[in-house]
């Protein structure tokens, strides 16, 4: 499992992936899960200070232009089956991105 994160400019896409075959990591077949929503905080994963946040229902979310992403750490929420289950994730560069 992990998160796929693609950025454009401050447009940030996540989503969560599965191995579902252990034939192999090459040539199994894997499962994609997208956002459903995301938000972005100012600030460190490892707060709950969420003053100063930005939310968006949807796969994507885009921060203001004048603002950069890596001050930002990001949450989100994705349906597996018939639950909800969340994610969170800060992007590579002033924080160290720790996933466990």
């Amino acid at each position: 499992m992990g998160i796929v994160i693609e950025r454009n400019g401050n447009k940030i896409t996540p989503r969560r992936t599965e191995q579902t075959s252990a034939f192999s990591a090459i040539v199994g077949s894997w499962a994609d899960y997208p956002a459903t929503a995301i938000r972005a905080c100012k600030g460190s994963v490892d707060t709950f200070d969420s003053t100063d946040c930005i939310t968006s229902k949807g796969k994507s979310i885009v921060l203001p232009k004048e603002e950069d992403p890596l001050d930002y750490s990001f949450e989100f929420k994705y349906k597996y089956g018939s639950s909800i289950r969340e994610g969170t994730f800060v992007l590579p560069g002033k924080f160290k991105a720790s996933f466990e």
